[in-house]
């Protein structure tokens, strides 16, 4: 387990750090990060799916999650802490990695997904990762999330290549606490 994390923090730092100097990241319109915080009627396991629509391949999701006040992101099920659902785009290597509330993102959640061996997503659209928020001491109403540095990224380990999703609000209403289609308030 301690390997695992230790290549994620490297791949993380890596990732990072090309992205802040690479000259040929693209702001892209074909290889995108969407999120949509799904119907539910469990205010404390809402969740909140990113997908990922690409035309190259990608073996890296990255984007940061600002939830609204009084929102968290962990739950329990009985003694088992849950956290996010894998999707059917994932290969064997595909780890995420998610970090909470740090002190330069306060209220923000990394989203992160990456092969610990290069590997690309399944496919070319659809979900990659499914959180999970505690909404149950937001009241009812509009609310909404923040998708910010959001980024997805194609390596084979020698060849780095990012491509950056807009900052983007993602809408989300509860009515009757339950979370609802955002044209059903």
């Amino acid at each position: 387990m301690r390997k695992i994390l230790l290549t994620l923090l490297i791949a993380m730092l890596s990732v990072g750090s090309y992205a802040a100097r690479g000259e040929a990241d693209t702001l892209s319109a074909s290889n995108i990060i969407s999120v949509e915080v799904l119907p539910t009627k469990d205010l404390t396991k809402v969740p909140v799916q990113v997908s990922l629509t690409n035309s190259v391949p990608i073996t890296c999701v990255q984007c940061y999650l600002g939830m609204p006040d009084s929102a968290d992101v962990f739950l329990r099920e009985g003694d088992k802490l849950v956290t996010y659902t894998p999707s059917q785009r994932w290969n064997a290597n595909h780890q995420a990695l998610l970090v909470w509330n740090t002190k330069k993102y306060p209220g923000k959640l990394m989203t992160m997904v990456i092969s610990t061996r290069s590997e690309d997503f399944k496919e070319n659209s659809g979900p990659i990762i499914t959180v999970y928020i505690d909404a149950s001491k937001l009241g009812n109403g509009n609310h909404r999330l923040l998708m910010t540095k959001a980024n997805v990224v194609w390596t084979d380990t020698k060849t780095t290549k990012t491509y950056y999703t807009p900052d983007a609000e993602i809408p989300f209403v509860i009515k009757n606490d339950e979370v609802v289609e955002p044209d059903s308030m």
